[in-house]
């Protein structure tokens, strides 16, 4: 008899009681040997795949993901281990646990996991961190959602790492059905909120709220925050700034460079490089800013040591301190000063396609959609102002022309008229 073929680490030949060969993978999960009999046929092809298979499960374990649930779903180990993981584990666990798959993945954006973090902490955990996944209702969460006091937009957005933990924890067979997708959301938001869209998060400033806020900024940031309420630019974009991307002789501003929550300099949102004008209070404000930083830094906006904001984060930092000296004013983020410039613009019966492209959007249909409140409708009836009887008559004596005919005289008779 002739040897027997050795295969890589935890995969071995078994025999059938007909007689077939199969390959059997084996592997150690919380101390406890594991052996599955597979369908694959005994060959070199087949034993490379469940090597490699065999060490994406060795990976899972060691990262506390592995579920059996994924790859035998209808197992007993499935039943065992995956049912155990979500009866015992809390939704504060899972959450955290989420969050640290979301940077793994390196698929979303830094800042963005941030926010999802900070919801995490401050919103879910809170309300559903002392409950069992398997615990979890749809009861729950539309309560959580009818008394909250964000708009259900917003709640939706707070609800994003719990659903991904459910919608996991449905597909790997850890709980019988989602709680998250019987939510009726369209039931849970007043009727003002549901022409709302998504516009409830823009909630700008008042011209007299914006003078407040200038007034009670540092003097290292107010100018370059004045300026920001008549340009409009996302407080990504602003940061990253250059006294290079500015043309005070065209008024003009070049916005090409965007930073992340990181403090990494990258590309715009929108991948996409565009001109904006500089409008009088822009214009000023930027050559007072340009007085105050005296060749210190190529950043416009300099922190009061004269260096550049190291991130997103300190922008919002310094941001929050300005506002608390502020009397009566709500705290929003400083991304509304772009929907202040919008909404500003818009109400003052600024061009709408200015106004997109000053947003950098490519067209005006998300202008459209987001500032629809402060784009002013038209007074008195409506009405047109077009003689269109009289267009409609221009086009045709232009249109008998150009096919060779003209009231009553030929065009070659006109052109022997010319000559």
């Amino acid at each position: 008899m002739g040897r027997k073929r050795k295969w890589p680490v935890g995969i071995t030949e078994r025999t059938l009681t007909d007689g077939k060969k199969r390959f059997q993978l084996a592997f150690t999960f919380r101390g406890t040997p594991i052996r599955k009999l597979t369908e694959l046929n005994v060959n070199a092809a087949n034993a490379k795949y469940l090597s490699n298979l065999r060490a994406v499960i060795l990976v899972e374990i060691a990262d506390g993901t592995f579920q059996f649930g994924k790859y035998w779903p209808d197992s007993k180990e499935a039943q065992k281990y995956d049912r155990a993981n979500s009866e015992t584990k809390l939704i504060s666990t899972l959450l955290t646990e989420q969050i640290a798959q979301f940077r793994k993945q390196k698929s979303i954006e830094p800042g963005t996991i941030d926010t999802y973090e900070i919801n995490v902490n401050n919103q879910l955990i809170p309300a559903f961190g002392h409950l069992r996944l398997v615990d979890l209702t749809t009861r729950h969460i539309e309560e959580w959602v009818r008394h909250h006091s964000a708009t259900v937009s917003s709640a939706r957005t707070y609800l994003i790492p719990l659903k991904h933990v459910c919608r996991a924890a449905h597909r790997y067979g850890e709980i019988q059905k989602n709680p998250l997708a019987d939510v009726d959301y369209k039931s849970l938001q007043p009727k003002d909120e549901r022409i709302r869209d998504d516009s409830d998060s823009i909630d700008p400033f008042s011209m007299d709220e914006v003078v407040q806020i200038v007034n009670n900024a540092m003097p290292w940031s107010k100018n370059v925050i004045k300026a920001n309420f008549f340009m409009g630019l996302r407080p990504s974009e602003l940061i990253c700034l250059k006294w290079t991307d500015i043309d005070f002789g065209a008024k003009t501003v070049t916005i090409q460079r965007a930073v992340d929550h990181r403090g990494v300099i990258k590309r715009t949102k929108t991948d996409s490089t565009r001109v904006i004008e500089l409008i009088p209070p822009a214009l000023s404000a930027l050559l007072e800013q340009q007085k105050y930083n005296q060749g210190r830094s190529e950043f416009v906006l300099i922190s009061r040591r004269g260096t550049p904001f190291p991130s997103y984060r300190n922008l919002h930092l310094h941001w929050g301190k300005v506002l608390a000296n502020c009397k009566g004013i709500r705290y929003r983020s400083p991304y509304q000063m772009r929907h202040t410039f919008a909404s500003q613009m818009l109400s003052n019966k600024e061009d709408i396609f200015w106004v997109a492209h000053m947003l950098g959007h490519k067209d005006i249909k998300t202008v459209q959609q987001h500032y629809y409140r402060w784009i002013p409708k038209p007074e008195g009836e409506f009405k047109t102002n077009t003689d269109w009887e009289k267009a409609l008559n221009s086009a045709e004596k232009r249109t008998e022309f150009a096919h060779g005919k003209t009231t009553g005289i030929q065009v070659d008779e006109i052109i022997t008229k010319i000559h």
